[in-house]
């Protein structure tokens, strides 16, 4: 409720731990403002996923909703008028070992944002579970996307966050 309350158009959440079985779409007034929210429950096994999209009503009544997707740890739509084709995401990578859970997690979301038309636009929030700090050798590196934090070695998340940052020319605002 702080962020839709502080002036905010769009809210990107993980960890909702909200049930059930299925996506849900709802709209909800919070403080005056009207909000569309799309959920994507958390299977009961995994205390800490969940992801929700909340965007200012205003924003999508009248616009194309499309491609309304996910599961638990990656959730997106797809808005579209004339003039706008924006991706939202909100993605929960787990923590953990390489090899586990979390790389998983974060090859769905390069395949995701790999995928998208050359012509859209990504903004994605998360909780990566990644550490991005100096880039290996041979690593994609693109200074105005993702920055480097120095002495930090790179963990395999990180690494691919990295190369899905440059390829798409996006940037990693806490590198920054």
């Amino acid at each position: 409720e702080a962020v839709m309350v502080s002036g905010g158009d769009i809210l990107l959440a993980q960890g909702t731990r909200w049930g059930g079985d299925e996506p849900t779409q709802f709209d909800s007034v919070v403080c005056g403002c009207k909000w569309r929210i799309w959920s994507w429950p958390a299977p009961a096994s995994e205390k800490a996923a969940g992801v929700l999209i909340a965007a200012q009503l205003r924003l999508v009544q009248d616009r194309q909703v499309l491609l309304v997707r996910g599961k638990g740890r990656l959730g997106w739509i797809r808005i579209k008028d004339r003039g706008v084709d924006l991706f939202l995401a909100s993605v929960y990578v787990a923590p953990g070992a390489a090899g586990g859970r979390g790389e998983r997690d974060m090859r769905a979301f390069e395949r995701f944002a790999t995928d998208l038309p050359a012509r859209s636009s990504l903004l994605a929030g998360g909780d990566f579970n990644a550490r991005v700090g100096v880039p290996g050798e041979g690593a994609p590196v693109n200074k105005a996307c993702v920055g480097e934090v120095e002495g930090v070695p790179e963990c395999a998340r990180g690494r691919m966050l990295r190369a899905v940052c440059v390829s798409r020319g996006l940037t990693l605002l806490n590198t920054q």
